[in-house]
């Protein structure tokens, strides 16, 4: 029952970093159950209403972090930590497409001076 407790509560650890999807979380939970039986404990869930996302996401890790290991918690902290680490990319297409052309640019630029330079001498 241990291994049971310490794989749920690194699941939830991974979901929360943003290391883990709703398609690992749901294959995490497939292996658990393959190997441990049902565990799943009832239990009624925040609802998230006057919560941001991220409130919602460290209600149900509480939940999961208090030994009340639900399916359904770590199926919604999966779905709740997709839609933030998505909002929260670094970049969205149109700055890398920009940042590429600078670069590129760049590149060109250094490679006429560096041919001017040589071609003069």
């Amino acid at each position: 029952m241990s291994e049971l407790n310490s794989s749920i509560l690194k699941l939830s650890r991974n979901i929360c970093s943003g290391k883990c999807g709703v398609e690992k979380t749901e294959a995490v939970i497939k292996d658990l159950e393959a190997k441990f039986g049902d565990w799943d404990m009832p239990v009624e869930l925040p609802d998230g209403s006057n919560m941001t996302k991220e409130q919602h996401l460290k209600a149900l890790s509480d939940t999961i972090n208090s030994g009340v290991f639900s399916k359904d918690a770590l199926r919604t902290m999966a779905l709740l930590s997709e839609e933030i680490y998505s909002s929260k990319s670094r970049f969205s297409g149109k700055k890398l497409l920009v940042i590429g052309g600078v670069v590129g640019f760049v590149i060109v630029v250094g490679i006429v001076i560096i041919v001017t330079i040589r071609g003069a001498k």
